[in-house]
């Protein structure tokens, strides 16, 4: 068998079309970047009171979306224009969203967090996500030195494993107050598709096979 520069190349193509560039978002409104604030502002979602195209349910009293610039500050969110504080009015607050999951496979939840310079109480809050039955993750995060001019965010990464067809994801404030604690931003929850994975590593695997096959002449 003969095989060519151009059946070579229509492999590759096929095996690397099968591996996505990246994962995608199974959130809504990860980045809080719904709905659209005034410019250096903020806006209090109350529990019940959630607007079109926040994508996330309020569980506990209320919390901001905070827009750059908030208060004449010149730090700016993680990512985008807006973020969420987990404290709207008082000293509590949460969100949650539900999505979709496939029982097995493994998910990879991220998110920036910060605190609200404002307010001089020690900010924390718990992360759980949960499928109704059980508990896939459930961890603390804590931040204390976020500055008017310099949020210094960290990142959170952590897996879990899905048992269930959805998982709820759920934020809760634990220390804050003077209306602020956590905030949040870039919320982030994706799979690396392992059935593509698979796809790209057989596609890659017929290659090699095909490179070392003999070439016969055409009697043979």
């Amino acid at each position: 068998m003969i095989v060519n520069k151009a059946s070579l190349g229509l492999c590759a193509a096929l095996a690397l079309a099968a591996f996505p560039a990246q994962a995608t978002n199974l959130l809504v409104n990860g980045g809080f970047e719904g709905p659209i604030i005034n410019p250096a502002g903020y806006f209090q979602i109350n529990l019940g009171g959630e607007p079109g195209g926040f994508g996330w349910t309020v569980t506990v009293n209320s919390v901001d979306i905070v827009e750059n610039g908030l208060f004449g500050m010149p730090a700016t969110m993680y990512q985008g224009a807006q973020g969420l504080d987990l404290i709207g009015l008082g000293s509590t607050g949460g969100v949650q969203q539900t999505f979709a999951t496939s029982p097995g496979l493994t998910y990879l939840l991220t998110f920036a967090y910060a605190d609200n310079p404002f307010n001089a109480d020690p900010a924390a809050a718990s992360v759980v996500v949960n499928d109704g039955s059980n508990t896939l993750l459930s961890d603390n995060i804590a931040h204390s030195n976020s500055t008017s001019s310099n949020l210094n965010w960290l990142v959170y990464s952590n897996s879990f494993v899905a048992t269930g067809n959805s998982a709820t994801l759920t934020f809760t404030t634990t220390s804050g107050g003077g209306s602020g604690g956590i905030f949040l931003d870039a919320v982030s929850v994706d799979t690396p598709e392992p059935a593509s994975v698979l796809l790209l590593g057989a596609g890659l695997a017929a290659l090699g096979a095909l490179r070392r096959r003999p070439r016969r002449g055409l009697g043979g």
